[in-house]
């Protein structure tokens, strides 16, 4: 039978075995780990640049965009002058045409039944 000796022994002769086998293992590991680590940390700096170009590149369109609008609205309001000075003057045209009509009714309507009532004519409706 073995005593504890010689179990102490196979214990450590065991563990050494296992060490060996397990060390490469370990290393290859730790290399494999690195080396994902690092391309990892490449892509995260890809993506940095990116994402920072991409930021940089909306940025620069917005206030494109934005100063287009921008003209565009200066451009249709100087469109918009005249068209609101035009619209004004026929207002006041058509103001100036109804006044005048609206009088010359009154007063031809005043003529119309001066001439009914000196004719002993029956007033008709105007």
């Amino acid at each position: 039978m073995l005593d504890s000796k010689d179990l102490k022994k196979l214990e450590k002769l065991l563990d050494s075995r296992i060490r060996l086998q397990i060390d490469p293992l370990k290393k290859e590991l730790k290399s494999q780990t690195d080396l994902l680590e690092q391309r990892f940390g490449s892509l995260n700096s890809s993506l940095s640049d990116l994402e920072s170009e991409l930021k940089s590149e909306v940025s620069r369109l917005e206030l494109g965009f934005t100063t287009k609008l921008l003209n565009a609205r200066q451009d249709i309001k100087l469109e918009m002058k005249p068209l609101a000075r035009q619209l004004a003057k026929i207002s006041k045209d058509v103001d100036t045409i109804v006044s005048f009509f609206d009088t010359e009714i009154m007063s031809v309507n005043q003529r119309i039944t001066r001439i009914e009532k000196h004719l002993n004519l029956k007033p008709q409706n105007h």
